[in-house]
């Protein structure tokens, strides 16, 4: 049907123009709707992307097309099978399942790895917007819930001692017992409805602001999202855990962090001296 649907089109439109005497507006009328009609089919020509497209990519074309290696979903795809929630049955059906826990966290690697719209992504995945939102949102909770926790951590004693080597061992220039790097990434969002001109941040497009603290392998220890755009990262950093607690995490004085001049200095994080002239 792929290959028929696009010639079928263009001989609607060859059709249409042919028809240009007032008896033959009904007749062209009918064309132009069966044209539309073809052609809205071509675009959901993508209903088996799922089942027979992506088993076909190549490991490199599934990385680049999902940010992952196919081994990586596959492990993701069994540790969430794990969990209740990912098996959505459906009581219309006999209680059969929603959807395969593969394809929920497909739509989701898609979403996480583009910036495709909803729709277009339920397009794909041949899905209604409401399935794919259920889903998406379905997926990220349950790793939020189980996994943050597990993949997000701050280094034990012994791990910071190598961490701080690491660091130490990088380049030419020697910081010792630096134990990890913190900084703000602007999140592109769509603009806020009620207060989009809060989201707006400096490079003028609008987001929320991502602190992460990485170690030497740019693994994240430490992490706090969801400020709009427009808030300066020094107030971010006031306002997030490892203010509280970065003294006790970087051992009182042990250890410390890096950052960049946005950011205050304090014993526990070191930034640049500034250049005041004197």
């Amino acid at each position: 049907m792929a290959t028929v649907v696009p010639v079928a089109a263009v001989l609607a439109v060859y059709l249409v123009e042919d028809c240009d005497s007032g008896e033959d507006e009904a007749l062209s009328a009918v064309v132009k709707c069966s044209m539309v009609s073809m052609l809205r089919h071509d675009r959901f020509k993508v209903l088996d992307f799922y089942e027979e497209t992506i088993p076909e990519y190549l490991p490199d074309t599934f990385r680049r097309f999902f940010r992952v290696s196919r081994e990586t979903c596959e492990f993701l795809c069994q540790t969430l099978g794990q969990f209740n929630r990912m098996h959505l049955r459906n009581p219309s059906t006999g209680g059969k399942l929603e959807m395969p826990i593969e394809k929920q966290v497909l739509m989701t690697l898609k979403y996480l790895a583009s910036q495709e719209t909803t729709l277009q992504i339920s397009h794909l995945f041949g899905v209604t917007e409401y399935a794919f939102l259920k889903h998406k949102n379905n997926v990220i909770d349950t790793i939020y819930e189980n996994f943050m926790d597990r993949f997000i951590v701050w280094p034990d004693s012994n791990e910071l001692a190598a961490i701080a080597n690491n660091f130490d061992n990088m380049g030419t220039r020697h910081f010792p017992n630096v134990v990890g790097a913190i900084d703000g990434s602007h999140i592109s969002i769509e603009p806020h409805v009620e207060n989009p001109h809060a989201y707006l941040n400096r490079k003028k497009f609008h987001s929320v602001i991502l602190q992460g603290v990485c170690k030497d392998d740019t693994q994240f220890t430490n992490i706090n999202v969801g400020w709009p755009g427009r808030v300066h990262d020094a107030k971010v950093l006031r306002h997030s855990e490892i203010w509280e607690r970065g003294d006790a995490k970087c051992q009182v004085g042990r250890f410390h962090l890096l950052g960049d001049g946005a950011y205050p200095r304090r014993r526990w994080l070191s930034t640049p001296c500034r250049d005041n002239g004197n």
